[in-house]
């Protein structure tokens, strides 16, 4: 595995203040010696005649940035990390059915604290958990209901139609207060708007003429189909996208406007751009490269 490290980020000040549309210029170094990288960005600077308005970014800070204009890096865990987070919701949700809500709390917690991008590959792996977090949302929303806690239970039911748009409430204990607030907070939330998304793949992983078997399209956690990938019914609000294959893609943060709204990934970049810890490019091979 060869790797380019992306030792510092340049950026290219149209002001005082960096702006979205401002162009970004990598510095690529093998090594991250002081002196050589401020040689390299001297002379980058002096080939742009740009070099008072240039700004030195640290290796963490030019990932970060990074990932706010493009894509963050995905989570990856092993199956006895996804059965552990898992089991965390399904014993959450008996715990809350027995009214044992301060244990369900501190373990349905132990998941909802997890970073999103763990939280979405585990609904990935497990769709059953996706269906149970919305049981123990309704079951909490109820209980806020019950407490005549209007404003929370509002609030606790319109997570539950956003973590899970196509489900409803069901079951004997639903009563019908419960039906008629998760409702209500349905349509406020169709109020907004109706938006489309359309998601296509240039490279798929292994192939530049063909899509790779078993890759699918991933919206907030949730597999849905081999591109081209087209959902509609979606909120207008931020929604994450990903290309997951065998391992899980690159998350892309798409602020959904209502109508059509599309997105194109290059499958090639996914697999080789890293931002853990810096920009990073790994290659399998020389001929990748």
């Amino acid at each position: 595995m060869r790797t380019i490290t992306l030792a510092c980020s340049v950026v290219v000040l149209a002001a005082s203040s960096v702006s979205a549309a401002t162009p970004w210029v990598p510095v690529v170094v093998e090594h991250s010696n002081v002196q050589a990288t401020v040689e390299t960005i001297r002379a980058v600077a002096t080939a742009l005649r740009t070099e008072h308005r240039i700004e030195l970014l640290d290796p963490a800070t030019a990932a970060r940035r990074f990932e706010q204009v493009h894509s963050f890096q995905a989570v990856e865990l092993t199956p006895a990390e996804v059965r552990a987070l898992a089991d965390k919701v399904y014993e959450g949700t008996r715990e809350a059915s027995l009214n044992g809500w301060h244990d369900a709390d501190l373990l349905i917690r132990v998941f909802e604290e997890a970073p999103q991008a763990a939280q979405d590959f585990v609904t990935w792996k497990n769709e059953k958990v996706r269906e149970r977090r919305f049981t123990y949302c309704v079951m909490s929303a109820a209980n806020k209901l019950a407490e005549q806690s209007m404003p929370a239970a509002e609030s606790i039911m319109r997570r539950c139609v956003l973590m899970a748009p196509k489900l409803k409430p069901r079951g004997h204990q639903i009563s019908p207060d419960v039906l008629s607030l998760h409702q209500r907070m349905l349509e406020d939330l169709r109020g907004m708007g109706d938006a489309q998304l359309e998601v296509n793949v240039e490279a798929p992983a292994s192939s530049d003429s063909a899509e790779e078997p078993g890759c699918v399209g991933v919206i907030n956690g949730q597999a849905r189909s081999a591109p081209p990938v087209r959902v509609v019914g979606l909120f207008p609000i931020a929604t994450r996208v990903q290309y997951n294959c065998e391992r899980p893609g690159r998350v892309h943060v798409v602020k959904l406007a209502p109508g059509a709204n599309s997105l194109v990934i290059d499958a090639r970049w996914e697999r080789v751009v890293q931002t853990r810890d810096f920009i990073g490019l790994r290659y399998a091979s020389i001929a990748e490269e």
